[in-house]
């Protein structure tokens, strides 16, 4: 398995979203509606490998930043290695292997 980097927006300046909400309007971070171009997919715009605050979930392997398909107010939130798997797939903003960077 490949180590896992960081990269994209530093989820340290933004907001935790519980429950798959935005902390900042409320409504869902992963609509599927992609007729209106609102796929979660296209809104991931970071992720870092440390937990950033205290989970007791031990199969969690970092956290994803998401951009609000509403407010575009990035957060972020605990992800496992099975979220990273799909985000790697479906995210057109997931870096490949050898671009990795965090701003």
């Amino acid at each position: 398995m490949n180590e896992l980097k960081a990269w994209g927006k530093n989820p340290h300046h933004f907001k935790q979203s519980h429950d798959y909400c935005c902390p900042d309007c409320g409504r869902g971070l992963f609509v599927c509606d992609r007729d209106e171009k609102k796929w979660w997919a296209n809104r991931v715009v970071g992720f870092h490998p440390d937990s950033i605050t205290p989970t007791i979930r031990s199969s969690v392997v970092g956290v994803m930043v998401v951009e609000c398909l509403y407010c575009f107010i990035p957060c972020w939130h605990h992800v496992t290695m099975d979220s990273v798997r799909i985000a790697q797939i479906n995210c057109p903003n997931w870096p490949k292997l050898s671009e990795t960077d965090i701003s």
